[in-house]
């Protein structure tokens, strides 16, 4: 049984956004890297010259991608990558590019994606593109990223791939960061066959810190498998948080539909206490009450969740347990 079949339509819609959100912009750099390709081969054979770039959108199963389209003086070129001219519907496409993202720009993978994309390109050309998307990724994969970040929030989703002939279950973590000027952009992918453990986490973080992220206020996670420690050690000021979609999800599953509703409205109320002190003291009642119920849950919730605030004006307008009022950040 699919465990998002069990959930409310709203928890699902949540924990659909959250995936949705990095992966088009995931998605978004690997369409744009084919285009460039495409307009390359493209110039290659035909008497004419590149002539920049226009901004369009593009509707898809997870949102609107916002695209650099390539253009050329004669206006001859046209990326096979994208739909036919009025054509919208892209769903195989994306879940082609999908699978790509979720192998981790696996060599064998790109290339299939590539031919399952139908694209008529010689094999010669087909590589090109193949070997482009990863020198890109590698180096995109590597580009220096901010000093300071707000928040910095790390997604996980899990698919089969293939690994020397042999299918295994494997984890892809996005990090995603929002900057001081409210920018969000994904910050690296990374992998892990089988279940997250204090190593990974610790060469994920590890990797951050070198390319120059050296400060967070918040970083928001689901409850991985050795992720605290790593975190605690690079970014010790930091204000850790479980990620709000994941605590409702979590809590469905230990709560019966009654209690879990009740969980559900106090949570909406603290999320707009006006204090940090008022929505610790409305969640620590909230967990008496259950406590008779569901003992041992809610020693686990006293220990890893209390109410944390951001600056005013720097309300982060997301699916995380953030507050707007006052928090004194210590730079």
């Amino acid at each position: 049984m699919n465990p998002k079949e069990s959930l409310p339509k709203d928890i699902i819609t949540d924990i659909n956004e959250l995936s949705n959100s990095s992966l088009r912009l995931l998605l978004e750099e690997i369409l744009n890297r084919i285009m460039k390709s495409e307009r390359e081969i493209y110039l290659s054979s035909n008497d004419d010259y590149a002539n920049g770039y226009i901004e369009r959108g593009l509707g898809t199963p997870l949102g609107k991608l916002s695209l650099s389209s390539p253009r050329t003086r004669t206006g001859e070129f046209r990326s096979q990558v994208l739909p036919d001219r009025y054509k919208r519907d892209i769903d195989e496409r994306i879940n082609i590019m999908k699978s790509l993202v979720s192998s981790h720009y696996n060599p064998n993978d790109v290339s299939r994606a590539l031919r399952g994309m139908g694209m008529s390109y010689s094999p010669e050309d087909m590589e090109k593109i193949k070997e482009d998307i990863l020198r890109e990724f590698r180096q995109w994969n590597k580009r220096p990223i901010p000093h300071d970040l707000i928040s910095l929030y790390i997604d996980a989703y899990e698919s089969p791939v293939g690994y020397d002939g042999e299918v295994k279950k494997t984890s892809t973590f996005t990090a995603i960061g929002m900057d001081f000027n409210g920018r969000k952009d994904v910050y690296g992918i990374y992998t892990f066959a089988g279940r997250e453990n204090k190593e990974f986490w610790l060469n994920v973080i590890n990797d951050l810190n070198n390319r120059g992220l050296k400060r967070v206020m918040i970083v928001v996670t689901d409850d991985f498998q050795g992720i605290t420690e790593p975190i605690n050690a690079m970014y010790p000021k930091a204000k850790r948080q479980l990620c709000l979609v994941h605590l409702l999800r979590n809590a469905r599953k230990n709560f019966s539909l009654e209690h879990y509703s009740f969980f559900k409205k106090q949570i909406d109320i603290i999320k707009n206490s006006p204090s940090e002190k008022e929505g610790n003291a409305i969640f620590n009642a909230l967990l008496d009450t259950l406590e008779p119920f569901y003992g041992k849950y809610i020693d686990y919730l006293r220990e890893n969740i209390d109410c944390h605030s951001t600056p005013a004006g720097v309300r982060i307008h997301c699916n995380f347990w953030l507050n707007y009022t006052l928090f004194k950040l210590i730079l």
